[in-house]
């Protein structure tokens, strides 16, 4: 039996490892997810298709479009990370090796923290950058940055937790194109990406009440209320509430798959 020394020396120690795993692929997320990322959404989606749809001076809808489109590149940075745990279970399982020294749940909490920090870290600079490149092309006169990093936190861990439950759940490559065809394209066409819920609500009542099982909405309204405000959006304290709570979810049933996976008592 481990003291609690013991354990959280082994803990740190684990955190340190992905660390250093990590840092040989630091200037490459930087580059794709830091600059190129910002960079071609602002240039895609803010300044071309508001421009296309709604003219040339619709600084409203180039901020509206800009500030729900983070979900993708979020979700994408989530995915590439957490899912190294899925080709280890499929190869080398040294996470399972990881299992020997440490309990089972902490080794993939300490997975799930450190991937956490890094993708917060790589998403962080998302709207700053974007202001940079558009200018005054994107109206941030009533965006509280703190409230901005507070949401990127919580949405961050959200897409975290749930795909690592996927990258744990899984046991085939084939999955990974059934994940994103049928999940992940659904959530985040139908969670905010192109417009506010309460579009879809207008449209949709039924559909518009049913978006609120989907933890993406919570990513781009939450966001779209940080950067714009409104009544339109949903509250912070709902959106921060919903991606805590999906986050908590997320884990324990991570948790009870790795369980399942490796067979651990």
């Amino acid at each position: 039996m481990k003291t609690l020394g013991q354990t959280s020396h082994i803990f740190v120690h684990f955190l340190q490892r992905e660390l250093f795993v990590y840092s040989k692929q630091l200037k490459r997320y930087i580059t794709n997810y830091v600059v190129i990322y910002p960079f071609l959404y602002a240039i895609a989606f803010a300044y071309i298709q508001s421009r296309a749809y709604f003219g040339q001076q619709d600084v409203s809808m180039s901020t509206l479009l800009f500030a729900g489109n983070i979900i993708i590149p979020l979700m994408g940075t989530a995915f590439h990370i957490t899912f190294d745990v899925f080709f280890d279970l499929l190869g080398n399982k040294f996470i399972t090796y990881q299992t020997t020294i440490l309990h089972p749940r902490l080794v993939i909490l300490a997975r799930i923290l450190f991937a956490w920090i890094l993708v917060f870290c790589l998403m962080l600079p998302f709207y700053p950058l974007g202001k940079l490149f558009l200018g005054n092309f994107l109206d941030t006169h009533a965006t509280n940055w703190f409230y901005v990093a507070i949401i990127l936190l919580a949405s961050s861990l959200m897409c975290v937790s749930y795909h690592m439950l996927a990258a744990v759940y899984f046991t085939r490559t084939s999955q990974i194109e059934l994940l994103w065809a049928r999940i992940n394209l659904p959530m985040f066409t139908l969670g905010g990406f192109w417009i506010p819920r309460t579009i879809i609500y207008e449209f949709s009542p039924t559909l518009g009440t049913l978006l609120y099982l989907n933890p993406a909405i919570y990513v781009t309204e939450g966001l779209r209320q940080a950067i714009i405000g409104g009544s339109q959006f949903l509250p912070l304290w709902l959106c921060l509430s919903a991606l805590f709570g999906f986050s908590i979810v997320f884990i324990l049933l991570t948790w009870h798959a790795f369980k399942k996976r490796i067979d651990h008592i």
